[in-house]
C-alpha cells in the first residue's frame, strides 16, 4: 500500500473510507458511524493492508502522548469489527494475530478524489440568505421575516452544488450595521440574499435582492404581493427565483430541487413560527407560552416533525435553566423521539435527545446522538458545538473539543454565543497561551451582543481575572453571576478572593462559602457545584469541602432526578488537587465517566491502569 498523505478515498469491499471528510460510508451510501479512535485505527489497518501491525503500534498511534491498557485497544477493534458487519469467528476484514497484532485482509484499492473537488466553480458556488427585515410596525410579527429567511436556508441548501451557510452563521448579522461585502468575506459566499417583509392583514408584500459579494451591486431584485394563505406556494416560487437568478449571474450548473412545504397546515406553521420566536426570549414566562402554541401546532398537525423539534427545545431549556416545571426533562425526551420518529434527519431533535441522555450522565448515548446532530448539520456553527462542549468539555478531551469548536467558529464568526463558546473551552484547557486566546474571544462575544453580566459570561470573565491575580475585579463581576445571586453568595465570594488575594481569613472565607452552601437547595447549586463551588473550595486549600459539596449534589441527583451540570470545571487547571486526590476515581465513577473513557480514551494528562484513571 501507498502512504495515505495524497489520497483521499479508499474502497474495499464496497465500503468507501474518505479520509478528509473523515467518514465511512458503506456499499449503499450509509454513513457508518465511528468514534475517532475507532477511525483513525480503520485507516491505520486500511493503508497498511496486508500487513501485521503489532499491538503496540497501534497504541502508540491512536494514542499518542497517552498511556492506555491493551483492553482499550481490544474494544476499538471489537467496534470496528461490528461496523463492518464481522459476525464472530468470522475474518472478512481484521484478522488478529494471537499475541502479537491484527491484519487488514481485505482487498483494498485506492480511487481518486472527483475532479470537482477543490477548483470547480459549481461546488464553490454559495450564498448566504440575511434575515429579512421586518417593515411591519408591529414588533410581535417580527418572527414572520425570519421564519421566511430560515424556511429559504433551508430550501436553498437542497440545491445541488449550492453552498449556503446556516441560520446561527447568516442570522449573527441582524440588527448589525455592516457592509454586504464585509459579510460575504466573513461566510465566505460569492452572494447574499437581503430584503424585507411587510404583512397586513392577510396580505404579505415581500421584496428580496441578490447582492454581489464582492462589489456590493445588486445582482437581481423582485418584489412579491400575496395573500397569507399562498405563502408555502410563495415560498416555493421565490426559491425558484433565486435559484434562477444564480444561474443567470453566477453559475449556469446548478438546479433546483422539489421541496415538500414544511407543514401541512397553514395555521400550524404560523404557529411554529410565534412559538420558536418566544423561545429565543428565554424568560420562563415567553417558553411557557412557547409550549402552548407549539402543542397547538402539533395538535392542528400531527405530522408536523419540526415543531415537534422545537417543542422538545423548548423543554430543554425549560430543564437547563432549572424553571419550576415537573417532568421537563422526559417532555424533551418524548418530543425528541415524535419528532425523530416522523423526520429521522431532524438534527434539532437529535440534539434534544443528546443533551437529555447527558443530563442523565448516560455518555455514551449522549455522544452518539450529539455526533449524529453535527452530521445531519454539519454547515450550523451552533449545532457543531454541541458535541464538544456539552461532551468533550465533560469527558476532559479538552484539545479535540478545542479545535472542534474552532472549526465551528469559522463557518459563524459573527455568531455571539459560538464565540462564548470557543472561549469557555480554551479556558477550561488553562494554558497561558489558551487564557490569552480565551480572552480575546470573551471580549468578542461582548461586541456581538453578550452582556458581561449574564450567566456563564461572569464566571468566565471571573476566572479570568483570578488566573491574572485581579482578585478585586475577579469578586465584582463574580458577585453579578445569576448563580451566586441566587443562593444569596456575594459575601462568600468577595471573602473568599479576598483570601486568595492576601493568604489571610482563609478559614472565614470557607466558612461563609460553607454558610451559602448549606442555605441553599441541592439542586439550585447544580450548575454551581462543580463549575463553581468545587473550584473555589479547592483553590481555598478545603478539598474535603469540595467532595462533600460534590456528593451532596450526586445524592440529590440520585434521590430526585437530573440536574444539569458543569461538569467540565473538574478539568481546570485549579482543580489539580481535586483530581489527584484518593476519592476522584469514585467521583468519576459515580458520574458515569468510565464506560466513555474506556470506549474513546482517557482524558487528556490522564491514563488509565486496570481500570483506574490516573491524571497527572
Amino acid at each position: 500500500m501507498s502512504d495515505a498523505a495524497g489520497v483521499t478515498i479508499y474502497d474495499f469491499a464496497g465500503f468507501r473510507l474518505h479520509l478528509r471528510q473523515r467518514r465511512l460510508f458503506s456499499a449503499d451510501q450509509r454513513h457508518v458511524p465511528l468514534s475517532p479512535r475507532a477511525f483513525e485505527m480503520l485507516v491505520i489497518l486500511v493503508t497498511h493492508a496486508g500487513e501485521m501491525l503489532e499491538k503496540s503500534e497501534l497504541m502508540r498511534k491512536v494514542w499518542p502522548r497517552t498511556v492506555v491498557e491493551e483492553n482499550s485497544l481490544n474494544q476499538c477493534i471489537t467496534q470496528l469489527r461490528r461496523a463492518l458487519g464481522e459476525r464472530p469467528g468470522e475474518h472478512r476484514f481484521i484478522v488478529t494475530e494471537p499475541g502479537r497484532g491484527y491484519r487488514f485482509v481485505a482487498e483494498v484499492r485506492e480511487v481518486p478524489a472527483p475532479q470537482t473537488m477543490g477548483t470547480d466553480r459549481a461546488v464553490k458556488t454559495s450564498i448566504a440568505v440575511l434575515p429579512l427585515v421586518n417593515l411591519t410596525r408591529d414588533p410581535e410579527k417580527e418572527y414572520f421575516g425570519d421564519g421566511m429567511a430560515e424556511e429559504l436556508i433551508n430550501m436553498l441548501t437542497r440545491v445541488p452544488g449550492l453552498k449556503v451557510p446556516a441560520r446561527t452563521s447568516s442570522f449573527a448579522y441582524k440588527t448589525r450595521n455592516i457592509d454586504v461585502r464585509q459579510i460575504a468575506r466573513e461566510l465566505e459566499v460569492d452572494a447574499l440574499l437581503e430584503g424585507s417583509v411587510r404583512s397586513a392583514g392577510d396580505r404579505i408584500r415581500l421584496t428580496v435582492q441578490l447582492v454581489d459579494g464582492k462589489s456590493g451591486y445588486h445582482l437581481w431584485s423582485q418584489n412579491y404581493d400575496r395573500d397569507f394563505r399562498d405563502l408555502f406556494t410563495l415560498q416555493d416560487e421565490l426559491a425558484s427565483a433565486i435559484v434562477q437568478a444564480i444561474r443567470n449571474k453566477l453559475n449556469g450548473t446548478i438546479d433546483a430541487v422539489t421541496q415538500a412545504p414544511p407543514a401541512q397546515d397553514l395555521d400550524a406553521y404560523q404557529l411554529y413560527l410565534r412559538g420558536r420566536a418566544l423561545m429565543e426570549r428565554g424568560t420562563q414566562e415567553n417558553l411557557r407560552r412557547a409550549v402552548e402554541l407549539l402543542r397547538e401546532a402539533v395538535t392542528r398537525d400531527p405530522g408536523f416533525a419540526r415543531a415537534y423539534g422545537a417543542l422538545a427545545l423548548a423543554h430543554w431549556v425549560v430543564f437547563f435553566f432549572n424553571y419550576p416545571v415537573p417532568d421537563a426533562l422526559a417532555d424533551a425526551e418524548r418530543e425528541a423521539e415524535r419528532a425523530l420518529a416522523l423526520d429521522p434527519r431532524l438534527a434539532e431533535a437529535q440534539g434534544v435527545l443528546g443533551s437529555v441522555y447527558v443530563a442523565r450522565l448516560e455518555w455514551l448515548k449522549g455522544d452518539a446522538c450529539l455526533r449524529a446532530a453535527a452530521e445531519l448539520d454539519e454547515n450550523d456553527a451552533f449545532t457543531r458545538t454541541q458535541h464538544p462542549i456539552q461532551v468533550g468539555v465533560a469527558v476532559g478531551h479538552l484539545r479535540r473539543a478545542v479545535e472542534d469548536i474552532r472549526a465551528a467558529h469559522r463557518l459563524a464568526p459573527s455568531n455571539a454565543l459560538v464565540a462564548m463558546r470557543l472561549a469557555a473551552a480554551l479556558q477550561f484547557d488553562g494554558s497561558a497561551d489558551n487564557d490569552a486566546e480565551a480572552a480575546k474571544y470573551l471580549d468578542l462575544a461582548v461586541d456581538l451582543g453578550l452582556p458581561r453580566t449574564l450567566h456563564p459570561m461572569t464566571i468566565m470573565l471571573g476566572h479570568a481575572a483570578v488566573r491574572a491575580q485581579r482578585y478585586t475585579d475577579a469578586a465584582e463581576v463574580l458577585a453579578q453571576d445569576l448563580m451566586v445571586r441566587t443562593v444569596d453568595g456575594e459575601t462568600a465570594v468577595r471573602a473568599a478572593l479576598a483570601a486568595l488575594a492576601t493568604g489571610t481569613g482563609v478559614a472565614e472565607a470557607i466558612a461563609a462559602v460553607r454558610r451559602a452552601e448549606s442555605q441553599a437547595d441541592a439542586r439550585r447549586l447544580g450548575w454551581a457545584t462543580l463549575g463553581f463551588l468545587c473550584w473555589v473550595y479547592t483553590m481555598l486549600g478545603a478539598v474535603d469541602h469540595a467532595y462533600d459539596a460534590a456528593s451532596r449534589l450526586l445524592d440529590e441527583m440520585a434521590r430526585s432526578g437530573p440536574i444539569w451540570l458543569a461538569v467540565g470545571g473538574i478539568w481546570m487547571p485549579e482543580m489539580r488537587r481535586f483530581r489527584q486526590d484518593p476519592r476522584f476515581q469514585g467521583f468519576v465513577t459515580r458520574l458515569g465517566l468510565m464506560p466513555y473513557w474506556e470506549e474513546y480514551g482517557p482524558p487528556d494528562n490522564c491514563e488509565l491502569r486496570a481500570g483506574r484513571l490516573i491524571c497527572h
